[in-house]
């Protein structure tokens, strides 16, 4: 925080922030406008998987929006790690579309987490799992029913709902480009290892380097640039679903990301 007074970085935004990304806060706003026209208060869904989806392309938005409160405030290294959040989100929407048979997967999956989240709290936190309800704890009844459809050949359980990893769900739903190059990055910083270590390097030496101390420009560019784009996609997933376009339509949201992310590089130095 800035001083006791004042929330964020406003004067950094008003500097620094804002003239870097111009393009993309005039238009930011409108691809939020189209989604939650698409999601807020829009009835019930015709079917149990169009509920999944929309409710992930409402996480897409959210992950956006927030996206933009940290790279506006100068904190581009947070932004990239809820970007992640963006694309896995949108991702995970448009196979479901695709693959709407797999929804069943997705939906008994819920009862394998309940089941990992009660056997860490009774092994780990007994006084708390003893105030589990008794409903919760009979989750596990489920657990043991849906087990076997997710069990592998050598009688492993699979690591998450799909069959397909996500780099195979990105492949299936026209994320390639996108994952290919953001992924990595994101998952270095998640996971803390060198790699993600150096991206938060501002200054280097031959004996040293300085981590980018907020606010800063670093990250910011690649975070915006991935949350529009994923709540763009995640946009379009709903037009395709509701067969009906958007407003702003669907071409205007385009031209919106493009004029934002052309080959004229914003931010320059922003990493």
């Amino acid at each position: 925080m800035s001083n006791s007074n004042t929330f964020g970085y406003p004067e950094f935004f008003e500097k620094q922030a804002y003239p870097a990304f111009e393009r993309f806060w005039k238009v930011g706003n409108r691809v939020l406008t189209a989604l939650n026209a698409l999601t807020l208060n829009v009835g019930k869904p015709k079917e149990r998987h169009h509920l999944f989806i929309r409710n992930l392309c409402m996480m897409t938005g959210m992950a956006y929006s927030d996206v933009a409160l940290l790279a506006g405030n100068g904190c581009g290294m947070a932004a990239i790690k809820i970007a992640r959040t963006a694309l896995e989100s949108a991702i995970n929407a448009e196979y479901l579309r695709l693959n709407p048979a797999e929804d069943e997967d997705y939906f008994k999956w819920g009862a394998v987490e309940t089941h990992r989240k009660l056997e860490y709290m009774r092994v780990h936190l007994p006084a708390a799992f003893a105030k589990v309800s008794p409903e919760e704890v009979a989750e596990n009844d489920r657990y043991k029913a849906v087990r076997p459809r997710f069990l592998l050949p050598n009688g492993k359980m699979r690591r998450t709902w799909c069959k397909l990893n996500l780099r195979e769900r990105a492949e299936k739903t026209g994320f390639s480009e996108m994952y290919d190059a953001f992924y990595a990055i994101s998952s270095e910083l998640s996971h803390a290892s060198f790699g993600g270590l150096a991206q938060h390097a501002e200054s280097l030496g031959d004996n040293y380097w300085e981590p980018a101390i907020q606010p800063s420009l670093e990250g910011c560019a690649i975070a915006l640039n991935v949350a529009h784009y994923c709540a763009f996609k995640a946009v379009h997933t709903l037009v395709q679903m509701n067969e009906a376009d958007s407003s702003p339509s669907i071409l205007d949201l385009k031209k919106d990301y493009d004029s934002a992310w052309d080959s004229e590089r914003q931010g320059e130095g922003a990493g």
